[in-house]
């Protein structure tokens, strides 16, 4: 496991040694900058991985053994697979013996000092630094420190609160000698503006070159000091302790003192000059003869040379023989698990201590990212907490970018979905990036192969640049875990995520497209136990992404991949319905009254019945935004056109009555439950449909799946509160009583089932065959009902009520239970009607009706002037078939 390029300097002479060895890449939030190249530079023929620190616990029983050098690893706590913890450095004492040692299964160590260390509470074992070896295979031939030629001079600090840096390097900077800075992989620090005889060195430069390189090295608590005195190079230890720096507890008392190495290395402090330490590296080659110097090489270190191949060698022993025992290691192992897990559920649950007045002191959003650092090292679960509180600070550090509906990704979600694809299509052709979608439809997911993690990200940041708007959603496990601008993204972030969703808010008047509108590319992992290519989020619309990734039969557009092998869908096709009148029309007026003598219930005939408030023209508008799966819409009126409304669409045809009714003798008619006992014969519609009224609309993007199960099942949405009433209806009771009691009459004669609630006033899910069977095994009822031309009380409600709980009956329709904040019914004559109309527009639900029934507080044209600045906040965009 390897998170910076200096482990790899390690692991490299271990792993030339082993067979069958993958090289994880732990992912940090502080960025290392190791990428998989590098590793593969370094671990030739090498599998190579990435993993998260968050999700390092999902490696445990896919290896025999993972190695390691830092606690994090052993403190997971794993049970299918040896962890060995590999020691890469004598210096830091406190932390680098440890009890979280015990924790390892085995303890590769430098030498008999470090094992000596730990050997009361953990299984270790001396094996020698690897990292030396190749130093050691091949001897150089050193110069040696030199008193009158220039001398080259390698500091290597450590980093933190205890490096030496900012008091040495203004002496450097004066000294007259070659200076190499080699930075600690854990190191910061930007140095600018150094004099030529000064350079800079990262992690990723090999240790056992430079130190062949130079004559001598400086150094201060890091552990380069034991490696270059090992490798018999002139050191030089320097540094104070500052008592109160925070990485104080790591050092034992003789490192504070620096009396380890005070008879084999020279001492200088920055306040004595460069003079004095140039005269400290003449003491040191003096002290590296002798047998004291041979006393610490076999002291602290073994193996020169062979390390490597110690490590190795125990390595598999550990893995053929098992962990061997050792009765203390075993107590202390259990008490620290013990603990650890306990104090890691128990944190959450303390109550917090009173603030210090120093930390009072600091800014409160220090003081939470603080305490969020805290909090997310202790528990997994709080690792999830602490990152939405960190997404939360970013968002009020820079609010989420909003782009008007009117530029090019458009208004429907499933378009912009579609156009931050497009957006994205080159950088991926540039990166190299293929992504797979499992069909064409318009919006629909995306997904990329989790190994493309790093090439995914570099395509992504390119991306940014040139489309600064973008923003990024990141997705682990079941939830979101953060929201930032795409340019923000790190790579810890793409390797902790589970799926990304990219795109930009949008918003025009009180219309607004958020999460709907970002395009959700998912991670897909190859699991080679089992040859399949599944979703890291297990709750998507497609898991097992194995065709697509595997098979020839793949269509390629660009660097998109659309297989041949579809998850299909039973529903297949599916059409909309909608019923529509024009009270306006002189016609239809002049037809109303002349049957209005027929009329024998009076609500049957009320106004507010055949008003048209524009009902219609926006929730079409909703439709095409929010339901990209249907196909054709039909609208089926008294021969009228709604003006605003093109004839010529390829989507969108009216229906006359005289078209769907067996027997024009029955026209015209105003009863609308005439008219839904016709709609199945509309020529050209699909066995599966959807049947709206005019007052019914979709807040959210919806997909077939909402509506029809899987085997093409409708789903019937009973209400949960609107209860039919038993027995039969007062002589005077509304017409849709009746229809209610006349259909549950019906289903309880040939069933044998009493169905107690309404179904909810949402798109109602049909199916023209069961339709065209209720026509036939009713007959007698079906022509009752088309031949009244107001409602009656002889009715049948076929697509509202009778067909719901006959398919439900039948089996060709389940009962679907409803979901929170899926559906509002508003009464637009309701007291408060705008207050639950701004709810709407702040939170939409899935499904809502805007009715006019019971409630007379608001008079008509109050309503009317109610919806249409309604509608206008929340549908602001014309429709494709509009009359522009």
């Amino acid at each position: 496991m390897v998170t910076t390029a200096y482990q790899l300097f390690h692991y490299k002479n271990i792993a030339a040694h082993l067979s069958d060895v993958t090289a994880v890449l732990e992912v940090r939030e502080q960025d290392f900058e190791l990428t998989e190249e590098v590793i593969a530079k370094h671990l030739p023929g090498v599998a190579v991985e990435t993993v998260s620190r968050e999700r390092l616990k999902d490696l445990d029983g896919r290896f025999d053994a993972v190695v390691c050098q830092t606690p994090i690893l052993p403190l997971e706590f794993f049970d299918s697979s040896y962890v060995i913890a590999q020691q890469y450095s004598l210096a830091k004492e406190n932390y680098q013996y440890g009890v979280w040692r015990a924790q390892a299964d085995l303890n590769l160590m430098y030498g008999d000092y470090s094992v000596g260390k730990v050997e009361g509470f953990s299984r270790a074992v001396a094996v020698g630094n690897p990292l030396l070896d190749p130093y050691f295979a091949q001897p150089t031939t050193r110069r040696g420190w030199s008193a009158t030629e220039r001398n080259r001079i390698l500091y290597m600090p450590t980093y933190g609160s205890l490096s030496s840096m900012q008091s040495v390097l203004p002496v450097l900077r004066e000294l007259d000698a070659d200076i190499t800075i080699k930075l600690h992989h854990a190191e910061t620090l930007e140095l600018d503006s150094l004099p030529a005889h000064i350079s800079v060195v990262g992690a990723e430069d090999d240790p056992c070159v430079l130190l062949a390189e130079h004559d001598g090295v400086l150094s201060d608590f890091s552990g380069a000091a034991f490696d270059a005195l090992y490798a018999g190079v002139p050191t030089v230890v320097c540094g104070t302790v500052d008592l109160n720096s925070k990485d104080l507890v790591r050092l034992s008392d003789s490192e504070r003192e620096q009396s380890t190495l005070a008879s084999l290395a020279g001492t200088w402090q920055p306040d004595r000059g460069a003079a004095a330490l140039l005269e400290a590296f003449s003491t040191a080659e003096e002290l590296q003869t002798g047998d004291e110097y041979e006393m610490f090489r076999k002291r602290f270190f073994i193996n020169p040379g062979t390390a490597g191949e110690a490590c190795a060698a125990q390595i598999r022993e550990l893995i053929d023989t098992g962990r061997s025992e050792h009765f203390g290691s075993d107590q202390v192992r259990s008490t620290v698990r013990r603990y650890v897990t306990s104090n890691r559920q128990l944190k959450g649950k303390q109550p917090r201590p009173a603030a210090t007045p120093a930390a009072r002191s600091q800014p409160p959003s220090r003081r939470a990212i603080r305490r969020v650092r805290q909090i997310a090292a202790r528990s997994d679960r709080l690792v999830r907490l602490a990152r939405r509180v960190r997404r939360r600070v970013r968002e009020r550090r820079q609010p989420e970018i909003v782009v008007n509906t009117s530029a090019s990704l458009g208004a429907a979600p499933a378009s912009r979905r579609e156009a931050v694809l497009r957006l994205l299509t080159p950088f991926l052709t540039d990166g190299g990036i293929e992504l797979a979608r499992d069909n064409d439809r318009v919006g629909s997911d995306v997904a990329a192969l989790a190994g493309d993690k790093r090439k995914l990200h570099r395509v992504l940041m390119a991306a940014a640049v040139e489309h600064p708007e973008l923003m990024v959603r990141v997705g682990n496990q079941w939830q979101l875990v953060d929201t930032l601008p795409l340019s923000k993204l790190s790579f810890h972030d793409v390797t902790y995520a589970d799926w990304l969703e990219i795109g930009t808010t949008a918003e025009h008047s009180n219309y607004a497209i958020g999460a709907m509108g970002y395009l959700t590319v998912l991670f897909v992992e190859h699991q080679k136990e089992r040859n399949r290519y599944l979703a890291q989020k297990k709750v998507a619309n497609r898991v097992d992404w194995t065709p697509l990734f595997t098979q020839t039969t793949t269509q390629t557009t660009g660097p998109i991949r659309v297989s041949g092998e579809v998850i299909q869908h039973a529903a297949g096709p599916i059409d909309v319905v909608y019923t529509w009148v024009d009270s306006a029309d002189a016609n239809w007026q002049r037809d109303r009254a002349r049957f209005d003598a027929q009329t024998a219930n009076a609500s049957a005939a009320n106004a507010e019945r055949f008003i048209d408030r524009q009902e219609l023209r926006y929730s079409l508008r909703a439709l095409e935004l929010f339901a990209p799966f249907v196909r054709d819409i039909y609208i089926v009126t008294a021969g009228q056109h709604p003006e605003w409304l093109a004839k010529d669409h390829p989507r969108v045809r009216v229906v006359s009555h005289r078209e769907i009714f067996p027997d024009e003798s029955m026209l015209p008619t105003f009863n609308s439950h005439a008219i839904e006992a016709c709609l199945h014969r509309i020529p050209g519609l699909s066995e599966n449909f959807l049947y709206f009224n005019d007052d019914v609309f979709v807040g959210q993007e919806v997909e077939a799946s909402d509506f029809f199960t899987i085997a093409g099942q409708a789903k019937v949405r009973l209400s949960p509160s609107q209860y039919i009433y038993q027995g039969e209806p007062e002589a005077d009771a509304i017409p849709t009583d009746w229809a209610a009691y006349n259909s549950l009459q019906l289903i309880a004669k040939d069933f044998d089932i009493t169905f107690d609630r309404r179904v909810k006033h949402v798109p109602l899910v049909l199916k023209k065959s069961v339709l065209a069977e209720i026509e036939q095994r009713f007959p007698q009822e079906i022509e009752r009902t088309r031949a009244a031309r107001f409602r009656s009380v002889t009715d049948i409600a076929v697509p509202s009520m009778f067909a719901q709980y006959y398919g439900m009956a039948g089996g060709q329709a389940v009962e679907w239970p409803g979901a929170r904040n899926e559906y509002v019914y508003l009464d637009t004559g309701r007291a408060d009607s705008l207050d639950r109309f701004q709810q709407i527009l702040q939170r939409p639900p899935k499904f809502f009706c805007l009715n006019t029934t019971r409630h007379t507080e608001v008079d008509l044209p109050t309503q009317a002037q109610n919806l249409a600045k309604f509608f206008t906040s929340a549908f602001p965009d014309p429709a494709s078939w509009e009359v522009p």
